[in-house]
């Protein structure tokens, strides 16, 4: 850094050096607030899909305890003829 003449930095050169600081700041913030919008479409993508796989397994369920009904109720009637 230059000095003046009785060795003090001037208010000038440190006002550009905060500058400069400050500058990198903001583009680090910036670059954070990108990476944090990703990780929040991607974590909102991932629970609404989540969410749509849980419905599937639902109705699945459902749709495996009517077919045992359907299939028990048939071997019932044959067991009962025989």
């Amino acid at each position: 850094m230059p000095d003046t003449e009785n060795g003090r930095v001037t208010i000038a050169i440190l006002g550009e050096k905060l500058d400069n600081v400050i500058q990198l700041l903001e583009s680090h913030i910036s670059d954070e607030k990108d990476r944090y919008y990703d990780h929040e479409k991607r974590i909102r993508l991932l629970a609404e899909n989540q969410t749509i796989i849980k419905e599937r397994q639902n109705v699945l369920t459902g749709l495996q305890g009517l077919i045992s009904v359907v299939l028990s109720s048939i071997a019932a009637f044959i067991g009962v003829r025989n």
